[in-house]
């Protein structure tokens, strides 16, 4: 899985270590005008502070854009992101990643789910049952994955 470590210095250093011992397939950018644009359209980014910028400053504009990349923040105290792990070299981070992309996914359904359930109330609608039935195929995904879900993980 390919994965971008949008972060300068020992931390995106660091990071990229990390996921490509875990066999990522890793590009690292330092900069944010190249990580804004090579995060729209990463499958995972992980995010730390740039050599330029906050990492909160990619975020916002990859939300500004429009972006559902899901990111992974390297501070834990951060808000904001898909989900957050306790530095480049937490032992979390290559779980943190593969879980990023089916919380992604996961959230996409929910949020679809919702749209159509507002939409039309009707409980046998086919729409609504094809969006209730990606939104527990993306849950069983993250358990599969991470052992447990998202929702688990604000539960600790």
């Amino acid at each position: 899985m390919r994965v971008l470590v949008a972060a300068a210095d020992g931390p995106g250093e660091r990071a990229r270590a990390t996921l490509a011992d875990a066999g990522f397939v890793v590009e690292r950018v330092e900069r944010l005008a190249e990580a804004r644009v090579r995060a729209a359209t990463a499958p995972v980014a992980v995010v730390g502070p740039l050599a330029d910028a906050p990492a909160t400053d990619l975020r916002d504009a990859l939300d500004a854009a429009g972006a559902r990349t899901p990111l992974v923040g390297l501070d834990p105290d951060a808000a904001g992101y898909t989900t957050t792990v306790d530095g480049p070299a937490d032992d979390d981070l290559p779980v943190a990643v593969r879980l990023a992309r089916h919380t992604g996914a996961y959230r996409d359904a929910v949020d679809d789910l919702y749209e159509r359930c507002r939409a039309a109330a009707d409980g046998d609608d086919p729409e609504v049952a094809e969006a209730l039935a990606r939104a527990d195929e993306s849950l069983a995904d993250a358990r599969r994955v991470a052992g447990r879900t998202p929702y688990d993980y604000l539960l600790d």
